[in-house]
């Protein structure tokens, strides 16, 4: 096992606040890491290992760890740890997950929506017409967990007195949300800190609507809250869910069904895959795909009206696990951008992403923009000009007045959640499925018409049987 983390540091801190002995180190660090990974509580059981990567346990790890469990919840650690039935969890999980199970159960009965459903079911025009319904005087405020999902949302419902990002609006208004309705699209990306700041600020007479995806990839920090929420609902308040199933969008049945078996857990749908007898879906070698891509964005690259550039954008993307690796995004994207740089073109037009909020351009972190550079400037980045699409209007920009910008040939697949394309290249890494069948899901749902799959038919399988399963009480105290 390796133990050099800061894991492990904070253990043996522990033990020492505890007056516990160094034999109880392994119980710790295992806590610890599964707090790491997003857990709000863990078991000390095998099957929660692969989403521990900083860890290697061996069965003998397991069961020095097992004993550690059995003698420590005879004694009293509070204030530290906490044991519930056969789960532990540190001091400030318990505290969130208690508050966010008083402010849930305040506002379950009259107070909450949840909106669910994959790409292309109709979750935004559901909230069209909802919000269409409503008096004029209603104030309306639209919110996502990033700027892009935001201005997105704004865009298709334009009622709203409000749209801006949820840690914007938490920290605009603290805890005086004076609005009638709030929505709050992508909800799978909240966090359990943030989703609990959202629910403490909700009042009596405001009515709040979280909608999403729950079975996309959770959000990058703690916790699978709306996943819970939709759990919960579907248990126990029926009335406080609309899950939204038809495909509108998807103009693929191959693709539909893949993800439908991943979301059954399904592997034998790669054998018909991998057997090479469809038409939607096709795996490639690495050199077929390399061969796409790079006539892609060939292409694309001599595009130099923006918004013919933007409408051929919507037809192509690549998309990583990683942004490291013989896969990995940064390398993708220097091998097509050095590709290109040798054709000599007297102007280059590539994707590039932008990587941080600028509010008073509206700008946001992950928006995608045209990026010109030219030869009789060696291709240099500190002389050229990028366009994007500000509310509706394509912009240009000087790169240098930019806060961060990178290239766009491939994106990470977190980085896609709430884009889509008419076709979707995706290299999948055998380290891939310690994310689960969620990245796997998330991934192929970016795709309208065709997808290709680069990668071992055995790799996808493995992927296709993890699941993301971060471990909460919330489901537990509803049960």
């Amino acid at each position: 096992m390796i133990d050099t983390s800061i894991e492990s540091h904070l253990a043996k801190r522990l033990c020492q606040k505890l007056k516990l002995d160094e034999t109880h180190l392994l119980f710790f660090i295992f806590l610890f890491a599964a707090a790491k990974e997003g857990h709000l509580c863990t078991e000390f059981i095998p099957s929660i290992a692969p989403s521990l990567p900083s860890l290697e346990l061996e069965d003998t790890d397991f069961q020095i760890i097992r004993e550690s469990y059995l003698e420590l919840k005879e004694k009293d650690l509070a204030p530290f740890v906490f044991f519930e039935g056969h789960r532990v969890m540190l001091k400030i999980q318990k505290e969130m997950q208690e508050k966010l199970y008083m402010h849930f159960s305040r506002l379950i009965e009259k107070n909450l929506k949840l909106i669910t459903g994959g790409p292309g079911t109709g979750k935004t025009t559901y909230i069209q017409n909802y919000l269409t319904t409503l008096e004029n005087t209603t104030r309306i405020a639209l919110l996502a967990p990033t700027g892009r999902a935001a201005c997105h949302l704004s865009q298709k419902v334009p009622k709203a007195a409000a749209s801006m990002t949820l840690h914007r609006f938490i920290h605009q208004y603290k805890q005086s949300f004076a609005f009638d309705v709030i929505v709050v699209d992508e909800s799978s990306m909240i966090d359990v800190h943030l989703m609990l700041q959202l629910l403490q600020g909700i009042k009596e007479n405001t009515q709040l609507i979280l909608v999403g995806d729950p079975y996309q990839l959770p959000a990058i920090e703690s916790g699978s809250v709306f996943l819970d929420f939709v759990k919960i609902c579907q248990k126990k308040y029926p009335h406080a869910i609309v899950e939204l199933k038809k495909n509108y969008r998807t103009k693929s049945k191959q693709i539909q069904a893949f993800s439908e078996a991943l979301l059954e857990q399904n592997t034998h749908f790669l054998n018909t895959i991998f057997s090479k007898t469809l038409d939607d879906i096709v795996p490639l070698s690495i050199i077929d795909a390399q061969k796409k891509a790079h006539a892609f964005f060939y292409t694309l690259s001599q595009i130099q009206e923006p918004k013919n550039f933007f409408e051929k954008l919507k037809e192509f993307v690549m998309l990583s696990c990683f942004n490291h690796g013989i896969f990995g995004v940064q390398k993708s994207n220097e091998e097509i951008f050095q590709m290109l740089k040798e054709t000599h073109q007297t102007k280059l037009c590539l994707p590039v992403l932008l990587t941080q909020n600028m509010h008073s351009l509206e700008l946001f972190n992950g928006d995608v923009g045209m990026l010109v550079l030219e030869k009789k400037h060696a291709y240099r980045w500190h002389l050229a000009y990028v366009y994007f699409i500000t509310k509706g209007r394509i912009q240009k920009y000087l790169v240098h007045t930019l806060p961060s910008i990178k290239l766009a040939f491939c994106l990470s697949i977190h980085k896609s959640q709430g884009s889509e394309y008419d076709d979707v290249l995706l290299m999948l890494d055998k380290e891939a499925h310690l994310f689960g069948k969620e990245l796997l899901y998330t991934a192929v749902t970016r795709a309208k018409s065709k997808l290709y799959l680069v990668g071992e038919k055995k790799e996808y399988a493995l992927i296709a049987t993890q699941k993301t399963c971060r471990l909460s009480q919330l489901q537990t105290a509803f049960a």
